[in-house]
Parts: structure tokens; C-alpha cells; sequence
């Protein structure tokens, strides 16, 4: 029989590495191409905890059981 479950728990731990890795790049993005610098430092402080939130998120779902 197909486990659902385990297939589940991959699709999020792909998903939230995904957004953590998005979220950290467009935060060092924002920083770096500071065209106004409270604007980029505003967008990089929220990509930033964005990114903290998905690996969080990551974490809790690798920790769960199979």
C-alpha cells in the first residue's frame, strides 16, 4: 500500500526548504541592492524573519514521525 503520509511530510520539508532558501536570498538581496536604504533594510529585516519562520517550520516537520 502507498504511504500517503511519509509522501506528505517530504512535499512539506521540500516546500519550506524551498521558502526558507527563497527568503534568505531575497533578504541578502534586498540589503545589497540598496537603492533606498530604509526601504531595503525593512524588506530584508521581513525576508529575513520569513526565513527564520520557514526553517522553523522545516524543523517541525523533519522532527515528526513517520
Amino acid at each position: 500500500m502507498y504511504d500517503y503520509k511519509k509522501e506528505e511530510i517530504k512535499a512539506k520539508k521540500l516546500k519550506y526548504l524551498i521558502l526558507m532558501v527563497v527568503f534568505a536570498i531575497a533578504s541578502s538581496l534586498a540589503i545589497s541592492l540598496s537603492i533606498q536604504p530604509l526601504i531595503s533594510l525593512i524588506a530584508a529585516v521581513v525576508c529575513f524573519i520569513l526565513a527564520i519562520f520557514f526553517a522553523i517550520q522545516y524543523i517541525k516537520t523533519v522532527k515528526q514521525k513517520l
